[in-house]
């Protein structure tokens, strides 16, 4: 179990938790629509694990336009690398209390990259989102883990996934309510015998 209370804003002032909570839910979200999307519920693992990583790198790719200012893509390969302000970070499915082996991997633009940010925290080697899956395979939980260069955790974030829920507004027209309507007039018929004999303007 993680042990450290050191915030990633601890260490590095671009790293706010509103940009972290941004960058989680495109990961968490973009991931599950993946699960949703696939047919065939028993489907390899692999499979699934490719294709939605394929489908959050796009996403973070497209984040970008939105965010630029402070989200930038630095390298496009598989080895997605991006940044958080002057931050390098990658993303991958995995366990923040075991750390797959490849999130220890570094790319040549992080190395690059972290040579321009200044830290508070020297032992951070790297940054990682780690994506934290159900059975199902679907994104519960986000972690974001600054490690040293042995692995172990310095400072740590989480963010819980829940589904959006969407407000649904009441209005009559929406019930489809009855339109209320007043008794009817009823008033007494004029004339007599006599006056039902002149119908059609003949005369008697």
């Amino acid at each position: 179990m993680i042990s450290t209370s050191r915030t990633p804003w601890d260490i590095h002032p671009d790293l706010t938790e509103d940009r972290l909570a941004i960058v989680a839910r495109i990961l968490a979200e973009t991931r599950n629509e993946e699960v949703k999307r696939t047919v065939d519920p028993h489907a390899v693992a692999w499979g699934l694990g490719c294709m939605a990583f394929n489908r959050c790198k796009v996403a973070i790719e497209r984040a970008e336009f939105m965010h630029g200012t402070w989200l930038r893509v630095l390298d496009h390969s598989n080895g997605l690398v991006f940044t958080i302000g002057e931050v390098p970070a990658r993303f991958l499915k995995g366990d923040p209390d075991h750390p797959n082996p490849k999130a220890l991997a570094v790319r040549h633009a992080e190395v690059r990259q972290m040579h321009f940010a200044e830290f508070d925290s020297p032992e951070v080697h790297l940054w990682r989102f780690l994506i934290d899956t159900d059975v199902n395979g679907r994104a519960i939980k986000v972690h974001f883990v600054g490690l040293s260069e042995t692995g172990s955790t310095v400072s740590h974030w989480e963010w819980t996934y829940r589904e959006a829920v969407v407000p649904i507004t009441r209005s009559a027209k929406a019930r489809g309510e009855a339109l209320k309507l007043g008794r009817p007039a009823v008033k007494p018929k004029q004339g007599g015998k006599d006056d039902r004999s002149n119908e059609g303007g003949i005369s008697a």
